[in-house]
């Protein structure tokens, strides 16, 4: 939007809940956190979330007009003697080989859709916006041949306005039955929240997330006076990564051993490609494409392309 101007980012995209009443942070780890989850595709952080993530923003793996949009930051290279990864990066829809990247594995560097920090028509966060941009035959973000009309207020702002002040009152009961409507809408079982589990703190984030680009949250901050709070400038606490970055490992089985792991930039996900004598995949004990989520800080590359 405005020559990507406005990019969402990757603290929003988490403050989405998933389905099951799990906070939104993406599941990067299993439940005892002894190993990577290992995704089949960039979409697969991203299910099972609250439906509004899918109207509201455009994330790797997502589709636009009927085309995926391919967004890979670039390849994070593990160099073993310096103990570290070295980052590679490209221009727009670049491949990781030729003369360029000898040592590549001729897979896509980066996304034709970015992210780039320093490209301005393109994402710089990893994400677009999908929220008022129209999606119809020629039109443009630009305003050319558009029809999206601008709400100024609609039932879910009534809604969460009546189940906030509801709650101040100590209504807590009646402010969950005004939640609730907003949350069944949006994928939600019944009764969602309780009067045990509504705080102010939930409805704070059905706010942002309910109405993410509409004006409200500059506004909301201030009159909770907590504006300061929430931008406080700390980058380890409320500020995201200022990239969000999709990676791809490979290593061929002769190097199994050692694990020398090329590992694509991205949104913390990661797809270990193990090369066979045919080229093929199979199942992820002989050999397979998969994928698996980063940390937010890499973590060594172990003996094999995934963790035992």
């Amino acid at each position: 939007m405005g020559s990507s101007a406005i990019s969402p980012i990757l603290n929003l995209v988490e403050a989405y809940e998933y389905l099951n009443g799990a906070s939104g942070e993406l599941n990067i780890r299993n439940a005892a956190g002894t190993d990577f989850i290992y995704y089949d595709n960039l979409s697969g952080p991203f299910a099972n979330k609250d439906a509004r993530l899918y109207g509201t923003i455009i994330y790797p793996g997502s589709t636009f007009k009927g085309q995926e949009v391919q967004l890979q930051a670039g390849v994070k290279v593990w160099n073993a003697t310096s103990n570290s990864y070295q980052t590679f990066e490209g221009g727009l829809a670049s491949v990781y080989g030729g003369a360029a990247f000898p040592t590549g594995d001729g897979k896509l560097l980066t996304g034709s859709s970015g992210p780039q920090a320093n490209q301005p028509e393109v994402s710089n966060s990893g994400f677009y916006l999908r929220k008022f941009i129209d999606s119809g035959a020629g039109t443009s973000s630009r305003g050319i041949r558009s029809d999206v009309w601008w709400v100024h207020f609609r039932l879910a702002e009534v809604l969460l306005n009546a189940s906030e002040a509801a709650l101040e009152l100590g209504n807590t009961a009646e402010a969950v039955t005004y939640v609730n409507r907003v949350r069944e809408r949006a994928g939600f079982p019944a009764n969602s929240l309780t009067t045990s589990t509504l705080t102010l703190a939930r409805l704070q984030n059905e706010r942002r997330v309910e109405l993410a680009f509409e004006d409200h949250r500059v506004w909301d901050l201030k009159r909770w006076r907590i504006a300061h709070q929430v931008w406080n400038g700390n980058a380890t606490t409320l500020t995201p990564w200022p990239m969000c970055c999709f990676l791809t490992a490979w290593c061929a089985p002769a190097t199994r051993a050692t694990a020398s792991m090329y590992l694509r930039k991205g949104c913390r996900r990661a797809t270990v490609r193990r090369a066979t004598s045919s080229h093929s995949t199979t199942t992820p004990s002989s050999g397979t494409a998969f994928s698996t989520t980063i940390p937010k800080s890499f973590a060594t590359p172990s003996n094999s392309p995934h963790h035992s």
